[in-house]
C-alpha cells in the first residue's frame, strides 16, 4: 500500500436531482467493472449551494485515474450520470501525504473543506505548507488537514480540511488568516480555484452509504 494517496477532485454543477447520491453510487459501480485501480470513491454535496457537487476518489496509480477519466467522459453506459451534469468548474489530480485506507478512514467524519489554487509563488507555498499545517492542528474543531499538490501543474496547490461543524470552519479561516507567520502563504495564493464546504453523501465501502441507507 503506497504511503501517499493519488485523488481525483471533481466539483460539478448539476440538474435538479434529488436522489443524486444515488447516480453516483451507480456511476462507482460501472466504472469499478471498466476501470481498474480505484480504491475508493466519495461523494459530497455542498453545504451551500445543493446542485454543487464534489466526488474525491483515489487512485492506486495517475495512469489507471487518467485512463477512468477518459472512460467516464466517453463510455455511453455512463451518460446516464455524465448527463446530468451541467458545468464542471474543477478537476484535478492531486498527491496527499496520507495512506488511501487512513484517508477513506478519515474522509466518513464531519465536513469537507476544499481549498483548492494556484499559486503565484510555488517554492513559497510548498515551503508553508508545513507552517499551515502544524497551525490548523490549534483549530478548535479540526478533524484532519492534508495538504495537496497538483499531478501536473506545478503551480496548483489545496487544503484537504475535515471539520466538526460549518462554524469551526469559518472560525478558523477569520484566525489563521490574521495569523502573521502564514502570510507568506496566504499572500501567494493566486486564483483561488475551489473554496467550498460539503457534506457527505456516499462513501464507497461506508457503513453508512447514502443517507437512510444501509450497505
Amino acid at each position: 500500500m503506497s504511503m501517499n494517496s493519488f485523488l481525483e477532485v471533481v466539483t460539478y454543477e448539476v440538474t435538479a436531482i434529488n436522489d443524486f447520491a444515488q447516480l453516483a453510487r451507480r456511476a462507482e459501480e460501472v466504472l469499478r467493472r471498466k476501470a481498474s485501480g480505484m480504491q475508493w470513491w466519495s461523494h459530497w454535496e455542498s453545504v451551500k449551494n445543493p446542485q454543487l457537487k464534489a466526488e474525491v476518489v483515489a487512485w492506486a496509480t495517475p495512469a489507471e485515474a487518467y485512463e477512468a477519466a477518459r472512460i467516464m467522459e466517453e463510455d455511453p453506459d455512463l451518460k446516464f450520470f455524465t448527463r446530468e451534469i451541467l458545468a464542471i468548474p474543477h478537476m484535478s489530480h492531486y498527491h496527499a501525504a496520507v495512506t488511501p485506507d487512513d484517508l477513506r478512514e478519515q474522509m466518513g467524519n464531519g465536513l469537507l473543506e476544499l481549498a483548492l489554487f494556484t499559486s503565484e509563488q510555488p517554492a513559497k507555498t510548498q515551503q508553508h505548507q508545513s507552517t499551515l499545517h502544524a497551525a490548523v492542528q490549534n483549530e478548535v474543531g479540526l478533524y484532519h488537514h492534508h495538504s495537496l499538490t497538483d499531478d501536473k501543474r506545478d503551480a496548483a496547490f489545496g487544503d484537504l480540511v475535515l471539520w466538526q461543524s460549518a462554524e469551526a470552519h469559518q472560525s478558523a479561516g477569520a484566525h489563521l488568516t490574521k495569523q502573521p507567520d502564514l502570510a507568506p502563504y496566504f499572500g501567494a495564493i493566486g486564483k483561488l480555484e475551489v473554496f467550498e464546504l460539503f457534506t457527505l453523501r456516499y462513501l464507497s465501502g461506508a457503513r453508512s452509504q447514502v443517507p437512510g441507507e444501509r450497505s
